[in-house]
C-alpha cells in the first residue's frame, strides 16, 4: 500500500530498471533464487546483520474516516479492526494492547479481525470502524484524506522495514539505484 503508488515516479526517473514485485508470506532464499535481486523484510531487525539496511520503523496508531468519527459517539460504541498475522513468528498488536495501554475501559470491545493488513485499512476506508494499523501503510490514506488519525499520540511500537540483497546482486548498480531512491522516498515520508 506504501511502495505500488510511489513505483511511477521510480520508472521516471529509471525505466531502463525492471522492478517486479512479489509479495507473500513465506520467504524466498535470497542464496538459492538468482531471480530476485533484493528483497524488503518485515520484522524485528537484527542490527548485527551488516548485509541488511534499515528502512523505517513503523508505528501502530489508529485510524478512520471522519465520518465514522463524527458518528461514534465514544469509544465502548466503536467497532475495532485489527490484524491477526498469518506469520505466527510476528508478535501481534493488538487493540486490547491499545485499549489497556490507554486506558479504555471496555468490558467486551466488537473487534473484526483480518488476516492481511490492507483489508484492514480496506474495512476502515469503507466506515466499518476504527482500524489499528501501521503509520507507513496508511500514509497515503491520510495524504488523500480519507482516513484520519483518531488521536496523534495514541500508538503502539511496530516493526521494521528493511532490505536484504541477494549476493549476488548486492553490487549492481541497478540495486543501488533503486535502494537509494527507496531510502529517499521513505525519509520524505517518514
Amino acid at each position: 500500500m506504501w511502495l505500488v503508488p510511489r513505483l511511477e515516479s521510480f520508472q521516471r526517473l529509471h525505466p531502463e530498471i525492471q522492478v517486479v514485485i512479489r509479495t507473500g508470506e513465506q520467504l524466498d532464499n535470497l542464496q538459492k533464487d538468482r531471480r530476485i535481486d533484493l528483497a524488503i523484510r518485515y520484522g524485528r531487525y537484527d542490527e548485527q546483520n551488516k548485509d541488511s539496511t534499515k528502512l523505517i520503523t513503523e508505528y501502530f496508531g489508529v485510524y478512520a474516516t471522519q465520518d465514522y468519527l463524527n458518528k461514534c459517539e465514544s469509544l465502548t460504541h466503536a467497532t475495532f479492526i485489527e490484524t491477526q498475522w498469518k506469520n505466527k513468528s510476528l508478535p501481534s498488536i493488538a487493540w486490547k494492547q491499545w485499549l489497556q495501554k490507554y486506558n479504555a475501559n471496555i468490558s467486551n470491545p466488537k473487534i473484526l479481525y483480518f488476516e492481511e493488513e490492507h483489508h484492514v485499512i480496506q474495512a476502515a476506508l469503507a466506515g466499518q470502524g476504527i482500524a489499528l494499523v501501521s503509520s507507513v501503510l496508511v500514509q497515503t490514506a491520510l495524504q488523500q484524506n480519507w482516513l484520519h488519525p483518531y488521536k496523534y499520540d495514541c500508538c503502539l511500537p511496530g516493526f521494521t522495514y528493511y532490505l536484504l540483497p541477494s549476493s549476488f546482486s548486492k553490487n549492481l548498480r541497478k540495486v543501488a539505484v533503486f535502494q537509494d531512491w527507496l531510502i529517499g522516498e521513505l525519509s520524505k515520508n517518514a
